[in-house]
């Protein structure tokens, strides 16, 4: 079967591979992937006794649930990213005034790919 093959559901009507993505070079779309990325990824985290504690506490401060409390740690972790490759930093403070510059234990490449 190839992708002219392949018919995905769009917004109810059905449509080809190469409707959904004509002549174009690089990946293909494909139902599985749709799929794939309408659901996300399920992942498994091993966590120590004092990181499962620690994340009870945020939630209970927080009223989130796990996946929303990772789902903001990974937006923070994006804003860090971001700051650090504009030559910045990601501090906190009040009223305008820095009290801590954030760092974390590692180097952020200066491309996406890494």
């Amino acid at each position: 079967m190839t992708a002219k093959d392949v018919a995905l559901e769009a917004k109810g009507r059905r449509i080809t591979a190469k409707e959904a993505a004509p002549e174009t070079k690089g990946p293909r779309i494909t139902a599985e992937g749709i799929a794939s990325e309408a659901k996300g990824r399920r992942i498994t985290v091993d966590l120590n006794l004092s990181a499962t504690v620690e994340l009870d506490r945020l939630k209970k401060a927080t009223g989130l649930t796990t996946s929303e409390l990772f789902r903001h740690a990974f937006n923070l972790l994006r804003v860090y990213i971001r700051a650090k490759r504009g030559g910045g930093d990601l501090c906190t403070g009040k009223q305008g005034k820095v009290e801590r510059i954030i760092e974390l234990p590692f180097v952020v490449s200066e491309s996406e790919g890494g």
